[in-house]
């Protein structure tokens, strides 16, 4: 069994050209004065990894990671980043999980999450099963208890499509053919005469706010 020993070490370069997983290393403060070109590659010592699963979620550069080094200096294993108990705020949680009025049962021991460095928020509640992800712009889409979907966009808008369709240009489709209908003279009686439609100012207004509303909504 080979014995390795554990140190702390600086992220240097996480742009592993091999698409591997490996990031470059300096060990503190075996390779202090070490130039970066000659620092060694780390490669990952826990994953979850089988023929039909994997992952990468690489660590920053510049971060503590804790690495297994051989006697020999040649082999580098690396687990995690170091916990710093400074840099670990549940409160910057909770003032983003409050964003979504949905979202129930915020207790720290409920929730599993990833915050990540542009402000984004990947979160589970192990409790009810609700799941979701929040913007940093304030968005957020939500799957709650019972797997009822919430999709609030803030202030941005939203685009449903697929390749044969959008969902806007068909809301579109259907603004056009109430205006017609609402529009005086439009309607023309069996005996050619026009239909008298008296709500038709009402109507006309209303329709043409929610056009603007769908305007600000979606693209």
């Amino acid at each position: 069994m080979v014995d390795l020993k554990l140190y702390e070490a600086q992220v240097v370069d996480i742009d592993d050209k091999d698409k591997q997983g490996k990031i470059k290393i300096r060990i503190l403060p075996e390779h202090k004065d070490v130039q970066d070109n000659v620092l060694p590659w780390a490669i990952p010592f826990l994953s979850i990894m089988s023929n039909k699963e994997f992952e990468n979620d690489l660590v920053q550069k510049d971060s503590i990671v804790y690495v297994l080094v051989d006697p020999l200096f040649k082999r580098f294993y690396y687990i995690s980043n170091k916990f710093f108990y400074t840099v670990f705020k549940y409160s910057t949680i909770e003032n983003t999980l409050s964003k979504a009025s949905e979202i129930s049962n915020k207790e720290y021991k409920n929730i599993k999450f990833r915050l990540y460095e542009d402000g984004g928020l990947e979160f589970h509640n192990k409790q009810d099963g609700s799941h979701g992800f929040i913007h940093k712009s304030g968005s957020y889409t939500i799957f709650d208890k019972d797997g009822n979907i919430y999709l609030n966009s803030n202030l941005n808008k939203i685009k449903i499509y697929n390749t044969t369709a959008n969902l806007k240009d068909m809301l579109d489709n259907i603004y056009s053919v109430l205006i017609n209908l609402c529009t005086p003279g439009n309607l023309i009686g069996n005996k050619g005469a026009p239909v008298v439609y008296t709500q038709a100012t009402t109507d006309l207004t209303n329709l043409n706010l929610d056009k603007n509303k769908l305007s600000n909504l979606m693209e």
